[in-house]
């Protein structure tokens, strides 16, 4: 294969709290890069859940049941594949496929598709720790994390309104769950393991999909994930701590994104 210049493929994992309005910034990020002559493919991780081979129920509307069962089934995922970075590893087999469809040269070694030239993938959302982990394990410094904040009362007011619109009412006792409770379990996920996985060497796989295979960074070296990750100590996941501490993000000093 010819020599050619170091790939400028960008992998950009946003981070934000429910309500925020990640569809405006993903929106002005895409425009950032056009300007730059970059594509740019969005990917969004709740979506790959409903492509597992799995009889969880992941409704598009309303937005509430939408948030919650997601947060459901992402949390089953952690558990049954005892990996907190299960989120991730699908992104990567996703980005993997979308190179695939778009590349014809391949690595010297094997018939991994090389990354793209002025390419660049939108991950929404993070989560977990340990998904930031692996993608700079595989993606390296061309993997960038943004954390996109907005104070607390504006996105309780965005949410608020959303839900009332979806569900044709102004009381939160007719919707499926409360913006408080939404904001509290997104800010803090300390939900104990799903029913019937009440602990992670006992965790039977409800998905008849396998964990994608160890991805290979792009440096040819293999991916050392931990895999068991990302859970404390009683079985449970928290999957919205660690992020913000290396972050690229713009943000007030008072209150910090998870």
């Amino acid at each position: 294969m010819p020599d050619t210049p170091p790939p400028s493929e960008l992998i950009v994992g946003l981070v934000g709290a429910v309500g925020t309005d990640l569809d405006l910034v993903s929106a002005d990020l895409t425009f950032a890069l056009n300007e730059y002559g970059y594509k740019t493919h969005e990917i969004r991780l709740s979506e790959l859940l409903g492509d597992l081979n799995w009889d969880e129920e992941l409704p598009e509307k309303p937005l509430d049941e939408h948030i919650w069962t997601h947060m459901d089934a992402g949390n089953k995922l952690r558990f049954c594949w005892e990996r907190g970075d299960a989120m991730a590893l699908l992104a990567a087999a996703e980005i993997a496929a979308v190179r695939g469809e778009n590349q014809t040269e391949t690595y010297e070694e094997d018939d991994r598709p090389l990354p793209l030239d002025r390419f660049a993938f939108i991950l929404r959302s993070l989560k977990h720790p340990k998904e930031v982990e692996l993608l700079r394990s595989v993606y390296g410094n061309r993997f960038v994390l943004v954390a996109a904040y907005a104070p607390e009362e504006i996105r309780r007011e965005a949410l608020t309104e959303r839900l009332k619109k979806e569900w044709r009412s102004e009381e939160p006792g007719d919707w499926f769950k409360t913006v408080d409770r939404l904001m509290d379990r997104d800010e803090a996920e300390t939900e104990s393991a799903p029913k019937g996985l009440s602990s992670l060497s006992l965790a039977p796989c409800s998905t008849d999909d396998e964990e994608p295979a160890e991805e290979e960074s792009d440096d040819g070296e293999a991916e050392d994930a931990d895999s068991t990750g990302g859970h404390d100590g009683n079985g449970e996941a928290g999957v919205n701590g660690g992020l913000d501490g290396d972050a690229e993000e713009s943000r007030s000093e008072e209150e910090k994104p998870r």
